[in-house]
This record gives structure tokens, C-alpha cells and sequence, in this order.
């Protein structure tokens, strides 16, 4: 599944400019389905913070980390996290979901833009030299 069209057909068009299009993608990222967030995360779409700060207030700091780790970087879903934890899904969504909001505030989630194309924009024909030309200029033995 494609991480953002609106975001990459916004840019084609040159819609947004400087903290426009930051505003633009953060409110996008910010809008996101967890489940896209995490797939987009997980395939390098977007940035995460290698040490996880803690936002939400009423997680417990050390759960809060566990949970934002094992949702959007191992992949599990907030129904499996419950499990694992006690606690009910929607907790887990709400303390994910949460996370996320503050996260992309701050910029700790970022859109990670695709790779230039290294492909020349005029064509340059390769140079090709007669077929004797090579043994024309080898040393004489």
C-alpha cells in the first residue's frame, strides 16, 4: 500500500511552500490510520526516533515506550499489546494514537523523501569506435 499520495501529489504539483508543507505533512502524518503510520514506518516512509520520549501523561513512562516500540516497530497490533499487558485495546490505541499526535507535533515523525533520480536529463549517446580500432592502437610485440 502507497505510504501518502495526497503528500506526493501535493509536492508534484508544488503546491506547498516552506512551513506550509511542513504544516501540510505533519497535519497528514498527524490524520494518519495507525495502521498506515506503522506500515509507512516499518517500510522507511517515515522517520521514528531511535530512543522513544515519553509524552502521554497517564502511561505509565516505562509501558508508554513498550507499547509506541512493539506497535510501530515490531508490529504488533494495540489487540495483541492488551493481551500481552492486562489492559483493554482501546487503552493501548488511545496511549498509542496519544504518542503519535505529540510525536509529529514536535517533529519526531517526519515523512523521509524519496530518493533523487540520479538519471541524467539529457541522453548521452555512448561513444562506439570501429571494430579494428582496438587492434590498431595495441602495442606492437
Amino acid at each position: 500500500m502507497e505510504f501518502s499520495p495526497t503528500l506526493r501529489t501535493t509536492e508534484a504539483r508544488g503546491g506547498f511552500q516552506g512551513s506550509r508543507k511542513d504544516a501540510a505533512e505533519s497535519s497528514a502524518l498527524s490524520t494518519m490510520r495507525l495502521d498506515l503510520l506503522q506500515s509507512a514506518i516499518r517500510n522507511n516512509q517515515v522517520s521514528f526516533p531511535s530512543q522513544v520520549p515519553v509524552f502521554v501523561k497517564h502511561a505509565p513512562p516505562d509501558m508508554q515506550c513498550r507499547f509506541v516500540l512493539l506497535y510501530f516497530v515490531k508490529g504488533w497490533s494495540c489487540q495483541d499489546i492488551a493481551k500481552r499487558y492486562g489492559f483493554a485495546r482501546n487503552y493501548i490505541w488511545q496511549v498509542v494514537n496519544e504518542w503519535r499526535r505529540h510525536a509529529v507535533s514536535l517533529g519526531f515523525i517526519q515523512e523521509i523523501p524519496p530518493m533523487p533520480s540520479f538519471m541524467p536529463d539529457v541522453f548521452i549517446p555512448p561513444i562506439s569506435l570501429p571494430a579494428n580500432a582496438a587492434l590498431e592502437h595495441s602495442p606492437a610485440a
